[in-house]
């Protein structure tokens, strides 16, 4: 919901993770008889080909000057400069504009708390092993650059949020002019 709300009050195009792969995923899931975004077998085999698909839309989208949103986890850039790095040279190469990572941030009940308000399918099996799923996850702020917004609140409020702190930044100027990359 403020991937949506922020791709609109930018006039970005919206490339989320799920609604871009989950289709092609769920085949895979079926062929590997696995129904859990999140097992190891699933998650190993289809990362690098998700991340991929998602890179690739920005990066055309970029080419013709679309502003760009990302929405995903980003779990190997946020803990690897490196991996951050190689995806911010690829984004520049198709555009040469601002690449930001925004980090919105929950504490670990607030998370689960949202996860039960959303009543996404995707979150059943996480929901159902609370404990072993939220003690997994790695919810410290990226090693790199990035602007940490705390996600609690009305999703019109963490948005005015993220892009006063874009204005502040310079990454968002008051007057819009050329593409930029928001993961």
């Amino acid at each position: 919901m403020v991937g949506a709300s922020l791709a609109g009050t930018l006039g970005a195009v919206l490339i989320d993770l799920d609604v871009a792969t989950e289709p092609l995923l769920s085949v895979i899931e079926s062929l590997v008889t696995v129904d859990d975004i999140d097992d190891p077998r699933l998650a190993t085999l289809t990362r690098s080909p998700r991340y991929e698909t998602i890179t690739r839309l920005a990066e055309d989208n970029l080419r013709i000057g679309n502003t760009v949103l990302l929405v995903a986890p980003f779990t190997e850039e946020r803990k690897n400069l490196h991996a951050w790095e190689e995806l911010v040279d690829r984004l520049h190469r198709a555009a040469d504009g601002a690449v930001t990572m925004i980090w919105l941030y929950l504490g670990r009940e607030e998370l689960m708390q949202r996860m039960r308000s959303r009543g996404a399918e995707r979150d059943g099996n996480k929901l159902g092993k609370e404990g072993g799923f939220i003690d997994q996850l790695e919810l410290g702020p990226p090693v790199g650059p990035h602007i940490p917004i705390h996600a609690v609140g009305a999703v019109e409020h963490i948005v005015a949020s993220i892009v006063r702190q874009l204005r502040a930044d310079s990454v968002l100027p008051s007057t819009d002019s050329g593409a930029r990359s928001i993961a």
